[in-house]
């Protein structure tokens, strides 16, 4: 059935709003995607693309960072490398300086001069071991206080009961002034908490385990297995909830419950963080700190005093220059597989960025197609509107008959 010629409602105005506005939508979408350059603005453009997408950001996001991480590491690994090149240079000093005193033809007293510059050369090997840092990270100096490393704990506040074991694995290379906090309850209720600081040695390490045991209430045995660290047995008489927590001599605190199967820290190694999750086979790796000290290098006692001291000089010295040689070598070597890294991380970002660019990004030559089509569509759609509004007026003409 036809439309009348009506003066209440204009169908053929509403068709032509209707359009108009339809077409007006996708001209707004074509100008919002050509403005910005993405073809994805919001969620309602492609919801699923958009989730894609994000992750594909936060992993450039995070991939650039650690390409960032890896060159610090880079920098941080040059500089004690330089200062490690000083300490070449005084090594050769002293040797050269112990062949000299160790002939025959020089004096008692030629050779206390010769050794006033030997243990000058000593003590700045000393001074740049200590002073030499990156940020406040020293990687010359592992005795200076640091993380114990806790490689594992086999429970979370683990209950002892007779025969069970939880095994703390821990380096021996703790310092003076790190301490160990035991924090206990026994199988009655009755809970307690005793602190232990530690020295580094055996005999105070064996001492420790000695003391934990004769706590009142702990029921179970705490052995120091050397090589294998705390070994906590729980006696057949009853249970304890066990809870150690480690402070180390620099202000660091690590709880062994957080630890389980991971590394809570290690004195001795620096972990560099690339990548985009923590698995320790894909986004980290360790540097491990070189001591150049004099006490490291084993060079802090030696003396050219005599001929027969310089003469065992020479023999030690060659010995620390290997031990240099070493640790130089391992920096550089950790600076190539830091390079080799940074380029991978390069790539994979660049992909990854591609792969996000393919997803988000809008195709301008297509764009540009459809909004010249939709603005024709709205021109044409605005005129038509203003014909079908001008259709009323032909019943006025009516009226007025």
């Amino acid at each position: 059935m036809g439309l009348g010629l009506t003066i209440n409602h204009n169908l053929m105005a509403m068709t032509a709003a209707r359009n108009l506005g339809l077409t007006y939508s996708q001209l707004a979408t074509s100008v919002n995607r050509l403005s910005s350059g993405l073809r994805i603005t919001s969620s309602k453009d492609d919801a699923a693309g958009l989730a894609v997408r994000e992750l594909f950001r936060s992993d450039v996001a995070v991939l650039n960072q650690g390409i960032r991480n890896a060159n610090d590491a880079i920098s941080m690994l040059q500089t004690m490398d330089g200062a490690a090149q000083v300490i070449d240079e005084k090594l050769i000093r002293m040797k050269e300086l112990a062949e000299q005193a160790a002939t025959g033809t020089y004096s008692s007293t030629q050779r206390a001069i010769m050794n006033d510059e030997f243990a000058a050369m000593r003590d700045e090997i000393e001074r740049i071991a200590q002073a030499t840092d990156f940020a406040g990270i020293k990687m010359l100096n592992t005795t200076s206080g640091g993380v114990v490393a806790v490689l594992g704990v086999t429970e979370d506040d683990a209950t002892l009961s007779g025969g069970t074991q939880v095994v703390v694995t821990a380096f021996s290379n703790w310092n003076s002034g790190d301490s160990i906090t035991l924090n206990w309850t026994d199988s009655t209720g009755t809970g307690g908490s005793a602190n232990f600081t530690i020295a580094n040695s055996a005999a105070t390490v064996n001492a420790l385990a000695a003391s934990i045991n004769a706590i009142a209430g702990l029921d179970g045995t705490v052995a120091w297995v050397s090589g294998t660290g705390f070994v906590l047995t729980g006696s057949a008489a009853g249970a304890s909830q066990i809870d150690m927590v480690m402070t180390d001599g620099i202000g660091g605190t690590y709880d062994f419950d957080t630890s389980i199967g991971g590394t809570a820290g290690v004195d001795g190694q620096l972990k560099i963080h690339f990548g985009t999750g923590n698995e320790s086979a894909e986004d980290y790796y360790y540097a491990e700190k070189q001591d150049m000290t004099s006490s490291g290098l084993g060079i802090d006692a030696l003396s050219i005093a005599t001929q027969a001291g310089a003469q065992a000089a020479l023999t030690t010295i060659d010995t620390a220059i290997a031990s240099k040689d070493t640790a130089r070598a391992h920096f550089g070597a950790t600076m190539n597989r830091l390079e080799n890294t940074v380029s991978n991380l390069s790539i994979q970002a660049e992909n990854i960025q591609a792969a996000e660019a393919q997803i988000s990004d809008a195709d301008i030559a297509l764009e540009m197609t459809a909004f010249v089509n939709n603005q024709i569509k709205a021109q044409a759609a605005v005129a038509m509107l203003a014909q079908a509004n001008m259709i009323p007026q032909m019943a006025l003409t009516l009226l007025g008959g």
